[in-house]
């Protein structure tokens, strides 16, 4: 299904959406066959550890979890110097050139602004030179959400803006594809990168059934492709006449 092993990547952040800052890094080395190889949970201890960026509600209510997956050894808390190093390690060892993340701009930039912040800009590029980034969101959204199924499903369901737009998000996505409106992300690295590779998977497969042409790069405005035309309602339309008389 793929033509050469990726790393799949999905971070959670301190700090505001405009300088987010890496505390939670998830990875899967992933085969050509959509296997997984190697994975890893990694606490950040430089932003972990700071009570300042941390000390939030939102934030303050997801330390239990962390603390117990800590303890548990299912994560490990590392520097951020010591991330870096394994991502170039992994990727130098498996040949990957191609880095896959459901919403990819915002990963790869957390990644970057958070070495630039810890390094007072002294490095400030997270990945390796000529790494090509594909963003699953684009993918699904050319894919799973095109269809008027998806369409219909998010309607059904109350997925949608408040400007009448169907959500794209990846917990939306997984809840269509399970057919379980109920699931929630959970909002760690490794899991939701868990949940990307399946959302990856399947939309691979509906490009290959239906022979779609894929675009893999980042697009932001994605979210646009599986909007549907909305209804002109009489009243709209009785504005519009109205309007040209």
């Amino acid at each position: 299904m793929l033509t050469k092993k990726i790393l799949l990547i999905d971070v959670e952040t301190a700090n505001d959406l405009d300088d987010p800052l890496v505390y939670d890094l998830g990875l899967l080395v992933v085969g050509e066959k959509l296997e997984v190889i190697e994975s890893y949970s990694l606490v950040i201890s430089d932003i972990f550890n700071n009570s300042v960026l941390m000390d939030s509600a939102y934030y303050a209510d997801k330390m239990p979890m962390y603390l117990e997956d800590l303890a548990a050894k299912v994560s490990y808390k590392v520097n951020f110097w010591t991330a870096r190093k394994l991502v170039t390690r992994l990727m130098r060892e498996y040949g990957i050139t191609e880095v896959y993340a459901y919403n990819c701009n915002f990963d790869r930039n957390a990644l970057t602004k958070t070495f630039r912040y810890l390094t007072k800009s002294k490095f400030r590029w997270f990945f390796p030179f000529g790494t090509e980034f594909k963003c699953i969101w684009h993918i699904a959204c050319q894919t799973l959400g095109k269809s008027m199924d998806y369409y219909d499903y998010c309607i059904k369901n109350g997925f949608f803006s408040p400007a009448g737009n169907v959500q794209t998000s990846a917990e939306v996505m997984y809840r269509y594809m399970t057919n379980d409106s109920t699931f929630k992300e959970e909002h760690t690295g490794l899991a939701d990168c868990l949940i990307e590779l399946e959302i990856l998977e399947e939309s691979l497969k509906v490009a290959d059934k239906e022979n779609l042409v894929v675009d893999m790069g980042i697009n932001r405005l994605c979210w646009r492709i599986p909007q549907k035309p909305k209804p002109k309602t009489k009243k709209r339309r009785a504005e519009r006449q109205k309007g040209r008389e």
